[in-house]
């Protein structure tokens, strides 16, 4: 590559740098414009660019396939030509990836200065929020650690005794341990699970599931969310 293509498109790699590394999580701070400022004048509308994206989208796919004989989704392909051209055009420049940036310096100062918490299914100043309307009457979610809002969350997730879980599915992958009652989860295409006090068990993203709080007692589950918190009926259950 010559002196002056390179000085042509050293801007260009370099905000494409920026953005994927402000994006991933790494140290960069994107200085470039956005797309309303970008695009001033070009009568250039929303309606038609989106549309124009999705076709470069397919357009990568077909391309990888074709050329490499590689199979990916139309975004994965966006995402691996951007990045081609970001370590084309600026020297092999990579963003850090989240996990790296976790294990910064700063971040891990920032960890550190956290408080240790612990936390009781009694505790009296646990504040029990209400569930979503699908949910049994008198059902509670208390927040330990983390935002409802952000990823990384836990929470206590109380279920009336003998009453029952309407069919659902989460964003989030579930990690969870039984801490008072007794509840039966069924997740599709598999057994009834009987969760006990003390028993683990995981919840794949997605994956639509029942259950049953079958004691007298309130089943209280504590559960460790992935990703941001919500709780999507399924159609049969919201009908």
């Amino acid at each position: 590559m010559n002196q002056a293509t390179t000085t042509l498109y050293e801007p260009l790699g370099r905000r494409a740098v920026e953005f994927f590394c402000a994006r991933t999580g790494g140290s960069e701070e994107y200085t470039g414009k956005d797309m309303v400022a970008t695009h001033q004048g070009m009568n250039i509308y929303e309606l038609e660019s989106m549309p124009a994206i999705g076709d470069a989208m397919v357009s990568g796919a077909k391309a990888m396939r074709k050329s490499f004989g590689v199979v990916m989704t139309p975004r994965a392909a966006l995402v691996t030509a951007f990045s081609l051209i970001c370590a084309v055009f600026c020297g092999g420049v990579s963003a850090q990836t989240p996990q790296e940036a976790q294990t910064s310096p700063a971040s891990i100062a920032t960890a550190a200065s956290a408080p240790a918490i612990t936390r009781t299914a009694k505790d009296a100043d646990l504040k029990w929020n209400p569930c979503p309307p699908f949910l049994p009457k008198g059902c509670g979610i208390a927040v330990l650690n983390g935002e409802p809002a952000k990823n990384n969350l836990d929470v206590f997730f109380k279920l009336p005794g003998k009453s029952v879980l309407p069919r659902h599915w989460h964003t989030s992958a579930e990690r969870m341990i039984l801490v008072a009652g007794e509840l039966h989860v069924e997740y599709d295409g598999q057994k009834t699970a009987i969760l006990k006090p003390g028993t683990y068990a995981y919840g794949p993203a997605r994956k639509s599931h029942s259950g049953k709080c079958v004691s007298k007692e309130p089943c209280i589950l504590f559960i460790a969310f992935e990703l941001p918190l919500d709780a999507v009926p399924t159609e049969e259950t919201a009908k």
